[in-house]
């Protein structure tokens, strides 16, 4: 069933969906640039979104000409072709970083629910000081290893043209599989710590929703992309035969696509404008004279700091029940009373 629209009917309109989503994100990080001061995790998680989405599409590009239909494998090339070899890379390269990056999605949506659930806790300590280090601490080491595979891939493993190769596999899939567990711990404590917060029955409904819709679609989709590499690392794809090319398709829509959406959709919210803190504000606060920049948006805050225009180490005095009367208050709405 060899056809030679294999490739353009598969990664065209996948190009398009990715470029989409790039859109969007790009859109909304350009939003959230003017209204917030500093990197806070929404604007990281857009950027981060942007990144993976834009590089998937060079992806697609270069899988149009490197990708071999007949042998479900890249292309050979005679071993002097300089551009294919630079091709190969760029293959290998642009497949494996947004697989990476989508990672660090999932681990700082992670940390955001940690984050959450230690401010209900009354443990910020806890994730000043251990969790938010490690969660760098742990992404630097990822990347640091995908830059030894990808040097690898030019010298030691030139003849390896699988799409998924052993190594690789195995990294990545434990990665996620790492991940999809600290996702549920933790998307499950910050549900039970929300059951208990005073606010309106309304509010706590929708927060719990949405709690359980990305914890649920993503801990779903890092396990079954962990078991897809697994399955087949160090095999041929025959995208030119219709099982193949419809598990290709899942792979990238279902898989990758769909979490990206999902973070897109629960982080949308854009930020209150930049204000001086209200009295109400001051008291909880210490009367500190800090002003108040968006939200503190349940861990939107990028680390120890958040959304204050200056790192606050009396954050943590402020309660999820206040974080979240912010983060849920209509755009510009929330004037300080609780």
């Amino acid at each position: 069933m060899a056809t030679s629209l294999g490739k353009p009917v598969l990664c065209l309109p996948l190009m398009a969906v990715f470029a989409s989503l790039a859109v969007i994100s790009f859109t909304q990080f350009g939003r959230l640039s003017r209204r917030a001061v500093g990197w806070t995790t929404q604007r990281i998680l857009h950027a981060l979104v942007f990144m993976v989405c834009t590089v998937r599409v060079v992806f697609f590009l270069v899988a149009l000409n490197e990708w071999d239909l007949t042998t479900g494998t890249l292309k050979n090339y005679s071993a002097g072709d300089g551009w294919h070899s630079f091709a190969r890379m760029i293959f290998y390269a642009s497949d494996e970083l947004p697989a990476l990056l989508l990672f660090t999605i999932y681990s700082a949506v992670v940390l955001f629910w940690a984050e959450l659930y230690l401010i209900a806790a009354d443990n910020m300590s806890l994730y000043e000081q251990f969790l938010y280090p490690l969660h760098s601490i742990c992404n630097l080491c990822a990347f640091l290893i995908l830059g030894m595979l990808l040097i690898m891939y030019a010298t030691e493993w030139k003849t390896e043209d699988y799409y998924i190769t052993t190594w690789y596999a195995m990294f990545l899939s434990s990665l996620y599989l790492v991940a999809a567990s600290g996702f549920w711990y933790i998307g499950r404590s910050a549900a039970t710590e929300l059951k208990q917060v005073p606010i309106e029955l309304q509010m706590r409904k929708k927060l719990l929703k949405e709690v359980g819709m990305i914890t649920l679609i993503s801990t779903t989709c890092m396990v079954f992309r962990a078991a897809v590499l697994i399955t087949v690392m160090n095999q041929p794809l025959y995208l030119d035969r219709v099982v193949p090319f419809s598990c290709a398709v899942a792979y990238f829509v279902l898989l990758e696509g769909l979490p990206l959406v999902v973070v897109l959709v629960f982080y949308r919210r854009m930020p209150l404008p930049s204000r001086e803190l209200l009295p109400e504000e001051g008291k909880l606060l210490g009367n500190q004279p800090f002003s108040y920049q968006g939200t503190v948006d349940m861990g939107m805050g990028g680390g120890p700091g958040g959304g204050w225009s200056v790192p606050d180490p009396s954050r943590s005095t402020l309660s999820v029940e206040e974080s979240i009367k912010r983060l849920s208050a209509p755009e510009g709405s929330w004037d300080g009373n609780l």
